[in-house]
């Protein structure tokens, strides 16, 4: 009965149209995460190592990037 379209021809029902370039920032994220915590697995020595130091970096700085693309995605999107 109408729920996709009225009279002006607008939608109705409002789906999630995030736009690609925010999904991609935040697959960034994911994947920075991901290869820091893969590095990090792989060259695990004792603590203070400086492999170490940059998996922990590489942990923060992917966080960091998926929070962005998060929140941008929302601030654009409502």
């Amino acid at each position: 009965m109408g729920d996709t379209t009225s009279d002006d021809r607008k939608p109705l029902l409002l789906v999630e149209q995030t736009e690609r370039k925010y999904t991609a920032i935040r697959c960034v994220g994911i994947g920075v995460l991901i290869g820091s915590f893969s590095a990090g697995y792989a060259t695990i020595t004792e603590f203070g190592d400086g492999k170490t130091v940059l998996t922990a970096i590489g942990t923060i700085v992917g966080i960091m990037i998926f929070g962005i693309g998060a929140g941008l995605s929302w601030w654009h999107n409502g």
